[in-house]
């Protein structure tokens, strides 16, 4: 009988044989919950962390689903540090709850005491969280990234369902055939990338990461949520040829004019329903103590969506 194929160590490092007959079906499993730090030819090695196992909660993945596969699947016994920080860490997920206050600004809601005996204790939380005579704690709408980077960095991760700011309504369709005249649509994978991001529109969706192969389609992506959106767009990328290149895809394969597409560069400064700049213009200022030159493009177009390409280099 074949050995399984993990070895899980306690500082929750789980190893995985190249070589082993199921080692494709423990890879796709275990990938959904722990991050690969090195792939060596024999020997891969991941790492259970609370990120990853956060987004295994936020995809959908139960505490007891993951625990008992890696039980079952390691070759060793698991040690019970590793299944208690699995837990405690899935535990966490949507524990703090960001939602949209009827005044315009932010509310956080939780029902655990030692989450809200952590915010009470931090400097930078205390800052920005305003309590309310036997209601929510408040936080101002310009705050909300703050008060989430610093509720991850105590480890408590927030399902924000406070939603956003709509722009103005931008109404066109994908073409069926591209401007060469070649048929066009989404395939399977980019229509579920773009659905899963809008999720129909609701407070759930609204952002989100789409990682695919160089060639896999992350333009297209964008563009079925453009549709879906239909909203004023502004999309930022890292350099003039990337600009012109948008340009060139929004006007092939949608049914927008020429007159509503337009690139913000250092050549050419229009603001349209469909903004094309770089990441450059928009940090470009004169010395290091003078303001952002361009940051106000954010609010000058009225946009609902943007459009970060290539994040990771961002």
């Amino acid at each position: 009988m074949t050995e399984p194929p993990l070895i899980v160590q306690q500082d929750g490092t789980v190893l995985l044989e190249t070589q082993h007959p199921r080692y494709e079906e423990a890879r796709d499993r275990l990938s959904r919950f722990a991050e690969l730090e090195k792939s060596p030819e024999y020997v891969h090695f991941y790492k259970i962390t609370s990120v990853s196992v956060w987004n295994a909660a936020a995809l959908g993945e139960t505490v007891e689903s993951i625990v008992d596969w890696i039980v079952l699947n390691s070759r060793f016994s698991v040690a019970p540090q590793v299944v208690q920080k699995l837990r405690e860490w899935h535990r966490r997920y949507g524990l703090i709850r960001l939602v949209a206050a009827a005044d315009g600004s932010l509310e956080l809601s939780c029902d655990d005491q030692d989450a809200l005996h952590a915010i009470g204790k931090d400097a930078t939380l205390l800052k920005i969280v305003k309590k309310t005579k036997g209601g929510p704690l408040r936080v101002n709408a310009d705050d909300r990234g703050n008060v989430k980077e610093a509720l991850m960095r105590l480890g408590y991760p927030v399902d924000d369902r406070a939603g956003y700011v709509l722009g103005d309504t931008l109404t066109f369709s994908l073409r069926s055939t591209a401007g060469g005249g070649k048929p066009f649509a989404l395939r399977n994978y980019q229509q579920a990338a773009a659905e899963a991001f809008h999720r129909g529109g609701s407070e759930l969706g609204g952002c989100g990461v789409v990682v695919l192969p160089c060639g896999g389609g992350k333009t297209v992506v964008a563009l079925g949520v453009m549709q879906m959106a239909q909203t004023n767009t502004l999309v930022l990328t890292t350099n003039t040829v990337a600009v012109r290149q948008w340009v060139r895809e929004v006007l092939d394969k949608t049914d927008l004019r020429e007159e509503q597409v337009a690139e913000y560069t250092g050549d050419s400064k229009a603001i349209r329903p469909v903004t094309v700049a770089t990441y450059q213009i928009l940090t470009h200022r004169k010395d290091k103590f003078a303001a952002f030159t361009h940051m106000e493009l954010f609010d000058k177009g009225n946009f609902g969506l943007i459009v970060y390409d290539e994040v990771h280099l961002l």
